[in-house]
């Protein structure tokens, strides 16, 4: 075990998903498969998602495609739509398919020792940054609520400041409420530690419990504190070192395919030819089939010099191609510049770092210095910091250092203020002297808001696109037992005049507001998105004065995006129809001075010229769309009456179906004595799905009456309920009308269920190794929806010696009460020694988020399969009593019974993310009755019922209930009766 590290580790990865470097490059639906497998790369944020209607499940797919499931549904991840949070909860984190782990589950794992525990708060009793946030009750409330969600047998209660009951299946126990200090949480972790692991199935996994305990306590810190797990601190490790052994591609998945989507520069696998569209369908001597993105690269990364041999198929060859190559050094790419030319005629280096790592400043001094050759006759430079997570914060400095001769460019303070570091400018005359501009986005974080912030409040940059996320947190890293690693807040800092940008961020100097005029894609206002203020437990600001405000905006048209557009690797630096950079470059024409201050004013003619452009492409847009977009002087005051109608095919609906591309009709009527100009309405929800909508009026006449449509794609797995949304309106002279609610119903799809039977071609005491052996699985849909593309397949989460062969095989349309057939193939190494070896088995429908899973371990010893083979296995059957789309009644008990053709094991049922109810069928049998009193919240509450059987074969129902509180009136009227 080390002390914390000097140097700030930011999380490198806190925007991975969005680097153009690891990208994973695959569809809408694929992100459902890949969820469903533990796709993962790192350790998860999800702080730049945005939250638009548009670009939304395509930011969402690559999160859930970068990112392991025990991560994501920690409560720190607000920036997920409350129904996919809860639903990739029961498909991730109640074990319905495993975690990804680069060594085995370790079900021996000492738990009661509470080693990481222990090492954990003892590193926040001696460096946390804000002792007054450690209270060891509430610490201890959110470490069980962690575990309650990690392992479905295990539930909990408390009564605060006095006991918290566990259950683990059928045992149960009261705890002490620890309210003293962190050694007396230590002690009650330690004495639930013990209890579980005498109660919980052996086969359990229990390093994950004790991982989600130090995960529940961290949750209750801030969003940044985090404890990195072995495999995760490894991938930390090797985004911050900035180098490893590996091959140097970049790899993703596609359809299930592990796929090449580009060689890098002189690394070992370009120079062996490997080509982007490649798939790789071996590594060593593994299938790739159903391998998942982390699985395959832990065996693409090794020691340097070490070989891996890859077999790859390719369009156009009729037999795959093998490959035996040695693995190098592989600099990860953190800086990329070019020379570019300005509109007028100038040159200027643009220059884009991607994040701060151990070799990001060297490579940016050197990248500098043959842009700015005298030959170059350079106007200015560029700085790229937009979609930069941020990193070390040592490289920040220097980087800042290469354009400043004097100035304090980042404070480190503590608790209560104390200053405890302060790095300031060196005057060493290598400062280039060239007028700067920097750009950011709401993407911009941490180490890269020290470099925007420190060339900015030292007056010698000017800042243009949009704020920063606005993380003023500093984090240092302890290593832990096990190669685990804890990541804890232990200052925060300050940018050069004692600014804090906690939750506010950089504010540009040139904000720029991209408008989309498009029927079905309007975005004149200013989308709603996620930043550090929005994460659960995080700082305020720590000084008191009001958020900086930027100096000029400027709106320009911008082009519709496409729905299934995804962003391509580009291994050299473009900036073509990159309208931030072509502001700056036109800006840096008419630049003279290093001085901001100077730099801004002269910013001012080019903008306005700029702007006045724009308005004129914007007015001629909504034009060509029949909407009058003039200005003029509102007289008296304006009043509105709005209708609203959901259509389909031109006709009103009740309700949108699940799936259907739905319009959205708003009309609005002039029903005063003053015209409206420039009118609109934006949508404003809890979900995803309905804000940031947009609808423009435009100018709008006594007594008329004007209409805006939008297309509105339902999501297929949407569930059934009534969505409410708010529309807020604006107008050009302040004559605002009222909000208006509107309620959007939905109905959600009917689902499959699957139940299968598998049957083994051979006798298993006669399968020769080598040799292919057919796997058959029938599956039948035993629920009451239609199955548009099932897929069935196999896996061998032992890795070595067992090759798939065929592991995945999608069926046609499969309608209730329908069996179809899937045949499988896989082999056994001739050199395999073992006893036995297991296949996982999956059938998975991606787009209604239906997924089965069984183990299945094949004994060659006795020959013997484990379930036997030729059984029809089916989960259980879940029917409610009570049905209630809406009730005033709270508690709400929610009554019914699962049924199962061998035995119901347990239930359990979630109210939005948080587990509400747990019971065992302890005197077993078919049928298992259950009654639920779930405390609601007003307004919609997502219920998930889940149940499992022996066999662990799990079935799942969501409902959604409308809670409304009844009035003072209605319960004074109740105690009258």
């Amino acid at each position: 075990m080390s002390g914390g590290k000097n140097e700030e580790e930011e999380d490198k990865k806190f925007y991975r998903c969005f680097s153009e470097s690891h990208s994973e490059h695959v569809t809408i639906n694929s992100v459902l498969s890949s969820l469903l497998k533990f796709s993962v790369v790192g350790e998860p944020k999800v702080a730049n998602i945005r939250k638009n209607n548009k670009n939304y499940m395509i930011s969402l797919e690559k999160f859930l495609t970068t990112h392991r499931m025990r991560w994501l549904m920690r409560i720190k991840t607000p920036g997920l739509p409350r129904r996919l949070r809860l639903l990739a909860m029961t498909l991730g984190l109640l074990f319905l398919v495993p975690v990804v782990h680069a060594s085995p589950p370790d079900p021996n794992y000492p738990l009661e020792n509470a080693r990481l525990v222990v090492q954990t708060l003892s590193h926040i009793q001696r460096y946390y940054v804000d002792p007054s946030r450690i209270h060891p009750g509430e610490m201890f409330e959110a470490s069980l609520n962690q575990i309650q969600k990690t392992v479905p047998e295990i539930s909990s209660q408390c009564e605060k400041n006095l006991y918290c009951t566990v259950t683990v299946q059928q045992a149960t126990k009261r705890f002490r409420y620890p309210t003293k200090d962190l050694s007396d949480l230590a002690t009650s972790l330690k004495e639930v530690f013990q209890f579980i692991e005498i109660h919980v199935e052996k086969d359990t996994d229990k390093r994950e419990i004790e991982f989600a305990a130090i995960d529940g306590y961290l949750n209750e810190l801030d969003p940044h504190s985090n404890f990195l797990s072995p495999d995760s601190y490894r991938e930390f490790r090797v985004g911050t070192e900035g180098e490893f052994g590996g091959l140097g591609i970049v790899i993703g998945l596609k359809d299930g395919h592990l796929t090449v989507t580009a060689p890098l520069d002189g690394t070992p696998a370009w120079k062996a030819g490997v080509k982007a569209g490649d798939q790789i369908i071996q590594i060593n001597e593994e299938s790739t089939i159903n391998m998942t993105l982390t699985e395959a690269v832990s065996r693409l990364r090794g020691p340097v010099g070490t070989k891996v041999s890859i077999r790859i198929e390719r369009n156009g060859r009729g037999s795959p191609i093998s490959l035996t190559l040695k693995r190098a050094v592989i600099n990860i790419e953190a800086v990329q510049s070019t020379m570019v030319k300005t509109p007028g005629g100038n040159n200027v280096g643009f220059m884009r770092v991607k994040s701060f790592q151990a070799n990001t400043e060297q490579d940016f001094h050197t990248q500098l210095e043959a842009l700015n050759k005298p030959e170059n006759n350079l106007k200015g430079i560029i700085l790229d910091l937009r979609n930069n997570p941020g990193g070390l914060m040592d490289q920040a400095v220097t980087l800042s250092d290469e354009f400043l001769k004097e100035g304090t460019i980042v404070s480190t303070v503590g608790a209560g203020g104390k200053v405890l570091d302060k790095r300031a400018a060196r005057d060493d005359g290598m400062e280039t002297n060239l007028p700067l501009i920097v750009l950011i986005n709401e993407g911009s974080a941490s180490a890269s808001e020290i470099v925007a912030g420190a060339l900015k409040n030292n007056n010698r940059a000017i800042i243009v696109g949009n704020r920063s996320f606005g993380k003023g947190s500093v984090q240092s890293v302890y290593e832990l037992a096990m190669e685990s690693a804890l990541k804890l807040t232990i200052a925060q800092y300050l940018t050069p005049g004692n600014q804090s940008i906690q939750s506010v961020g950089i504010p540009p100097d040139v904000e720029l507001l991209p408008i989309i005029i498009d029927k079905d894609h309007l975005d004149t206002v200013e989308n709603i998105l996620m930043s550090e203020k929005d994460l659960e437990k995080h700082f305020s600001q720590m000084n008191i004065s009001e958020a900086e405000k930027s100096v000029y905006k400027l709106g320009f048209l911008a082009p519709t995006p496409k729905d299934d557009e995804e962003p391509e690797y580009h291994p050299e630096l473009k900036v073509e129809g990159d309208t931030t950079a072509e502001v700056a470059l036109t800006l840096m024409d008419g630049l003279s001075s290093p001085d901001r201050q100077k730099m801004i004013e002269e910013a001012q003619k080019p903008l306005a010229e700029k702007q006045s452009q724009e308005n004129k492409k914007i007015a001629a847009s909504f034009q060509k769309l029949g909407t009058d977009w003039s200005l003029g002087a509102g007289k008296g005051n304006s009043q509105a009456e709005m209708s609203f109608h959901l259509l389909k095919g031109g006709k009103p609906i009740k309700r949108a179906l699940a799936g259907d591309t739905v319009t959205l009709r708003i009309s609005v009527k002039n029903v005063g004595q003053s015209p409206f100009y420039r009118l609109s309405a934006q949508s404003t929800s809890e979900e995803a799905l309905l804000k940031n909508i947009e609808f423009a009026f435009g100018k709008l006449e006594p007594g008329e009456t004007k209409s805006w449509e939008t297309k509105l794609k339902i999501p297929q797995p949407a569930l059934t309920e009534e969505i409410p949304l708010t529309l807020k309106f604006s107008e050009a002279n302040g004559n605002i009308p009222p909000d208006v609610d509107v309620i959007v119903p939905i109905q959600g799809l009917k689902r499959p269920d699957f139940a299968h039977q598998y049957f083994l071609e051979g006798d298993l005491k006669q399968i020769p190794l080598g040799k292919a052996v057919d796997l058959k699985v029938w599956v039948t849909n035993q629920g009451s929806g239609v199955s548009k593309k099932p897929v069935v397949a196999i896996k061998n989460p032992g890795g070595k010696e067992i090759y798939i062969e065929k592991g995945r095989v999608s069926l046609d349309k499969l309608e209730p009460g329908k069996t179809l057939t899937a045949n499988l193939r896989f082999h056994i190494d001739p050199s395999w020694k073992g006893e036995s070896f297991p296949l996982e088995l999956t059938i998975t429908d991606t787009d209604l988020l239906v997924f089965s899973k069984q183990d299945l371990t094949f004994n060659m010893a006795n020959a013997q399969i484990t379930p036997p083979a030729g059984k029809l296995y089916s989960p259980p059957v879940i029917t409610l009593i009570s049905k209630e789309e809406n009730t005033r009644k709270n508690p709400y008990i929610l009554q019914g019974d699962a049924k199962d053709d061998q035995n119901v094991r347990d239930l359990f049922i979630f109210l939005d993310d948080q587990k509400s109810f747990y019971e065992s069928n302890a005197k077993g049998g078919t049928t298992f009755p259950f009654s639920a009193p779930l405390k609601l919240k007003k307004g919609n509450n997502i219920i998930s019922i889940t149940a499992r059987d022996n066999f662990n074969l799990v079935s799942r129902q969501f409902i959604v209930i409308h809670y409304d509180p009844p009035s003072a009136e209605d319960i004074a009227a109740s105690l009258e009766d």
